[in-house]
């Protein structure tokens, strides 16, 4: 995972199965600041996403939810 100062991140990705953990693998290869955890909810308008942690803003969303997704969040 990659550090990040606050709550904002240029990516976020959610989820942490096979498609989740190739997506932070590569974002750590190419040094791109990026933060993996769940989610309860999305906000697109506001490029925000509430966790376990609290509000995350980023430029970018990576869902790589797999088998047991939860289309209600998104």
């Amino acid at each position: 995972m990659s550090s990040t100062e606050g709550n904002l991140t240029d990516v976020l990705v959610v989820g942490g199965g096979p498609g989740g953990a190739a997506a932070a693998f590569h974002l750590a290869r190419h040094g791109v600041d990026f933060r993996q955890t769940e989610i309860t909810a999305i906000d697109p308008s506001a490029r925000s996403a509430e966790t376990g942690e609290g509000r995350v803003e980023a430029d970018h969303l990576v869902i790589a939810l797999g088998a047991e997704a939860r289309p209600d969040l998104v």
